[in-house]
């Protein structure tokens, strides 16, 4: 039969019980059906055929849309069209092509799953709906989970366009169902599936039917007779897992059916088993100490886990899932899981499989990310704040902090993570769709900041080069609002909550961590370097000498390591030749330099080691050396005094502080030039010279030093000069050419000549 044929026959089509009848389209093979969807989908409004069919629509709907159903028009593409090519009213239109599907419904159910999906198409494209069809839409719930998440897309749509009624219709069906005196078994599980269904988008609406007693009574009896049908157990299974979402439903599950939900635990059923523990695993954190004492976690876990890996019901491989993320949270099940190699690869098959464009499930995805995140986790290398210490005392820990738990087996375990399996790389895969779901986004943030957290640079690097960088970056400018504040560039969250700036936390310490670890200018790819640096900041925390911004209390936060690591970070940042980059740095470094360069060891050595890198951008030289203004004076004076330190890294950094900035002859004369701050200075030196010469590192730059600021007094004047001239400083020179390195020897011979030592 031709494409032509077709049309002018639709008047013949006709519906009965088993489906479509009227014309042979058996005869019309696959590629004329296809031919003819897309000539139809692209067609403009001169198209004979369309225009045909249009007007075939006004006056014969249900031809049309019996039609449509041979062609396979899924995605309602057609019908749309078609009704908004008609001159009539768009909303009486679509009302009737709603009330015409519903009417196909009412005869035949071997055409359910496609009209539903155009019924969606409909009232999503048109925001049109008709809540009178609900009635009969929840009685085809049931066990075809396609038809039941159907009709709970439609449910969702009815309550964003008339939520007083459509919640009105839906309470009186079920409590309609729930005061049968007899449910049979299909009328039993069409009660408890929409029941079950409803939970997520009605939930104190189904606590109410959940928990009365009428229907109690329904469960009971269908628990006392689940031999005779398990489908029925299964259904209500699937419910009283869905009713964990409220606390009143979780404390009525647990006085009412936990004993039930035990036996079960031990069914011949796999189905039955793998829906018992997911419902008990819902409810653990809520089940008295005495209740639990006859289970065993990790035997909560083996059916799950036994399941994903071999079981061929992809549902219910969801379901084990949804239950493995709760069960992950306790270390003995993590450390089950990891052990299980079959089990990672089907994990990260069952990703893949689920994140290409055609087959994405984002709840799937979530499971296995989830899951990923809970075994990745490694203990931090520092505690947080006293806020978080004490919030984590008052929140039960599930036992998943144990000691008994091995940090070294997860390291383990995340290295072969990314160097075998590739994971990142997996991840990196599926950002395309990241944005379609921010718990998703979330959980691979949490993967990255997992495996980041092993200092070990290998795998760092490797994080990096699968395309952790980009995900991290992705995750901070998609959550952020780039603000100017004067001559500074700041990263402020665009959304507020507590989980948002968790997640935040991780993002920047996995920045910082991989950008401590590989060389910025050639690892950013996407974005530009500069991109990075308001980001990296945050993590130095709030400026104390400026007022709080409330949209960044949350800096109060940031930890010793965080400004560590962040300073790590931005050295690397700084060590490019950018000028751009550089100036930019300087620029956001500026408001937190008289903190640093006071505080801990380790954090005045990393401040140092990034100004070090940075001196010759005359911004932040003249923060030292314009010394007409006190606070720069000051900041100098500190410097100086540092140098004294008693700890030798700190001395070696800020000598060669001291020397790059020296090498610039303006700046060797305002030292020189300042007597108090020279003597100071000049008297360190001889000190280091004298009692520190096995200290090479130090030594050296101290004699580079040494030579800049003679010069600088030769140049100036020989009566200066002369003026320094000593038995401490010829004693300490000779002791560097005795003892000191190549380097510093010929240094010194070179201050010796200028001195006539």
């Amino acid at each position: 039969m031709s494409e032509l044929n077709l049309i002018n026959e639709l008047k013949n089509l006709r519906l009965s019980d088993s489906g479509i009848d009227g014309i042979n389209s058996e005869n019309l093979d696959t590629d004329q059906k296809t031919r003819l969807r897309n000539r139809l989908k692209d067609a403009n409004t001169s198209d004979n055929d369309f225009r045909a069919l249009s007007q075939q629509l006004i006056d014969n709907p249900t031809q049309v849309l019996l039609f449509l159903k041979i062609l396979d028009d899924h995605s309602g593409s057609i019908l749309a069209k078609l009704i908004k090519y008609s001159h009539v009213s768009y909303d009486s239109h679509v009302l009737g092509m709603l009330s015409a599907i519903r009417s196909i419904l009412i005869k035949s159910s071997n055409v359910r799953e496609y009209y539903l999906k155009v019924y969606i198409s409909l009232i999503s494209q048109f925001r049109v709906t008709n809540i009178q069809h609900l009635n009969l839409f929840l009685t085809f719930v049931g066990e075809n989970k396609d038809v039941n998440n159907a009709v709970l897309i439609i449910l969702v749509h009815d309550l964003e366009l008339n939520k007083k009624e459509s919640v009105v219709t839906i309470n009186e069906y079920l409590q309609l169902q729930m005061d049968e005196k007899f449910l049979d078994d299909e009328a039993l599980k069409n009660f408890i599936s929409t029941l079950g269904i409803c939970f997520p988008i009605l939930p104190d609406c189904c606590s109410k039917i959940y928990t009365n007693s009428a229907t109690k009574q329904h469960i009971l009896d269908s628990f006392s007779n689940h031999g005779k049908d398990l489908t029925s157990t299964i259904v209500i299974l699937r419910c009283v897992a869905a009713s964990s979402i409220s606390e009143t439903c979780r404390t009525f599950t647990i006085q009412e059916y936990y004993s039930h939900l035990i036996d079960y635990l031990r069914s011949q059923n796999v189905r039955i088993r793998i829906l018992a523990v997911l419902s008990v695993v819902k409810l653990w954190t809520f089940i008295q100490a005495e209740q639990k004492s006859k289970i065993h976690i990790t035997d909560l876990a083996k059916d799950l886990l036994l399941y994903i890996t071999e079981g061929d019901d992809f549902e219910y491989i969801e379901y084990s899932l949804e239950g493995l993320v709760y069960l992950s949270l306790f270390w003995k099940v993590r450390d089950l899981i990891r052990m299980d190699v079959s089990l990672i690869e089907k994990l990260i098959q069952i990703l893949h499989i689920n994140a290409t464009e055609k087959t994405i499930n984002t709840s799937v995805q979530y499971g296995v990310l989830a899951i990923l995140s809970n075994i990745t986790k490694l203990k931090q290398p520092e505690a947080d704040t006293t806020r978080r210490k004490l919030k984590d005392v008052s929140v039960p820990q599930m036992d998943s902090g144990s000691n008994e738990e091995k940090q070294e087996n997860i390291k383990l375990f995340n290295k072969q993570l990314v160097e075998q399996y590739k994971i990142v790389s997996k991840l990196s895969a599926i950002k395309t769709y990241q944005l379609s779901s921010g718990n998703n986004f979330n959980e691979i943030i949490s993967i990255i900041y997992h495996i980041s957290t092993d200092q070990s640079k290998s795998i760092r690097v490797e994080l990096v080069k699968q395309g952790s960088l980009v995900l991290v970056m992705n995750f901070l400018v998609n959550n952020s609002n780039i603000e100017k504040l004067e001559n500074r560039v700041v990263a402020i969250p665009a959304q507020k909550g507590e989980m948002i700036l968790k997640q935040r936390f991780k993002a920047l310490r996995s920045l910082a961590r991989l950008l401590i670890c590989v060389n910025p200018q050639v690892s950013f790819q996407k974005y530009d370097v500069k991109s990075a640096i308001p980001f990296l900041v945050e993590l130095l925390g709030p400026i104390t000498s400026e007022p709080i911004n409330p949209n960044q209390l949350y800096l109060q936060e940031m930890t010793t390591l965080d400004v560590y690591e962040s300073l790590l970070a931005l050295t690397n940042v700084a060590a490019g030749e950018n000028s751009d980059t550089r100036k930019l740095l300087v620029s956001q470094i500026i408001p937190y330099i008289d903190e640093l360069i006071v505080s801990k060891d380790h954090i005045q050595i990393a401040s140092f080691e990034l100004l070090n890198n940075l001196i010759s951008e005359p911004l932040l030289l003249a923060k030292f050396f314009n010394i007409e203004q006190n606070t720069n004076k000051q900041r100098l004076h500190i410097v100086v005094k540092l140098l004294n330190s008693d700890k030798v890294k700190l001395q070696v950094v800020i000598a060669g502080f001291l020397v790059n900035a020296t090498n610039f002859d303006v700046i060797a004369d305002v030292v020189v030039e300042s007597k108090t701050l020279f003597d100071k200075l000049f008297e360190t030196i001889i000190s280091i010279m004298s009692d520190q010469i096995k200290e090479s590192s130090l030594v050296d730059p101290i004699s580079f030093l040494l030579v800049n600021l003679v010069y600088a007094l030769a140049n100036k004047d020989e009566a200066l000069l002369n003026g320094i001239k000593s038995d401490r400083l010829k004693s300490a020179c000779v002791n560097v050419s005795n003892n000191g390195t190549t380097d510093s020897k010929e240094a010194i011979t070179s201050v010796r000549s200028l001195l006539n030592f």
